[in-house]
């Protein structure tokens, strides 16, 4: 049985991984985008460039004017967290973990 997944403008997908194959972008980065609080149209469709400096939240809801501020302010380097987000830990993880 399959999950069937909607994009932000209501398109439908068998799976998300089906959905991140469309929009061209890997599946940890859509779920990581997602966790930071991002609508599903934003965290499908942002250009990399644009993620980094959009506003985001860590996972106690606490603002943040872009991902570099919040890694900044969690002692974490941003390769870092990219490196856990793509191996699956979540943002809990990635932000407390010593780097």
């Amino acid at each position: 049985m399959t999950d069937i997944v909607f994009d932000g403008v209501g398109q439908q997908f068998y799976n998300t991984a089906d959905m991140c194959l469309y929009y061209g972008i890997p599946v940890w980065m859509f779920e990581i985008r997602l966790q930071l609080g991002y609508p599903v149209q934003v965290a499908l469709t942002a250009h990399c460039k644009e993620y980094y400096t959009l506003t985001c939240c860590d996972f106690r809801g606490v603002g943040f004017n872009s991902l570099y501020a919040m890694c900044d302010f969690y002692r974490i380097p941003v390769r870092i967290f990219e490196m856990r987000a793509e191996a699956g830990w979540d943002l809990r993880e990635i932000l407390l973990t010593p780097a």
